[in-house]
């Protein structure tokens, strides 16, 4: 079993694209990551802060935004890539899917516009943000490799199934701290 599978990933896709020489990957913990101010050219997080609400609160998930802006050099760039949910009313049948457990994903998803305000007021200027146009086939990517899924076909999955892209969806956004 690996060490740290999301590091190797990074490290392989690095070399595949020969940019290893460019790339470090860390992983490290929000709001205190122990980086020295200005620090990186480049920070990105997938599939991740928006847990940071449920363990932190709402005020951790704005520290740890405000934490990656400052390790960020002026004019860096901070993308995110994260799983969202759609800019409508859960549908009555999903509701018990998307309610239960510690990390629900009703406490963990929000729309587009609700993180885009959060990037913002942390300091940084958006330079593109969008919901994912294959937000669903990401989706079911997701559920037919992640080791957790194939373990619990009756959780994640079984809510995507009764979902069928209505309210989840995945999505991106690329900012910058100001120069």
């Amino acid at each position: 079993m690996q060490e740290d599978p999301m590091i190797e990933h990074l490290w392989m896709n690095a070399l595949a694209w020969r940019v290893e020489d460019s790339v470090l990957g860390i992983r490290a913990g929000v709001p205190e990551t122990n980086f020295s101010s200005g620090s990186f050219d480049y920070v990105y997080s997938t599939t991740a802060l928006e847990m940071v609400r449920i363990s932190l609160g709402s005020e951790g998930y704005e520290k740890s935004l405000e934490e990656i802006a400052r390790i960020l050099r002026r004019g860096g760039i901070f993308g995110l890539g994260v799983p969202m949910r759609l800019e409508r009313a859960i549908p009555p049948d999903l509701e018990p899917y998307i309610s239960k457990g510690e990390y629900s994903w009703k406490k963990c998803f929000r729309s587009l516009s609700e993180i885009l305000a959060s990037v913002q007021t942390a300091g940084f200027e958006i330079i593109e943000a969008e919901y994912a146009p294959d937000a669903r086939r990401w989706w079911m990517e997701f559920a037919a490799y992640d080791p957790f899924c194939r373990r619990n076909p009756e959780e994640d999955p079984k809510t995507l199934e009764v979902d069928n892209g209505r309210w989840a969806s995945f999505g991106y956004i690329i900012a910058r701290k100001p120069a």
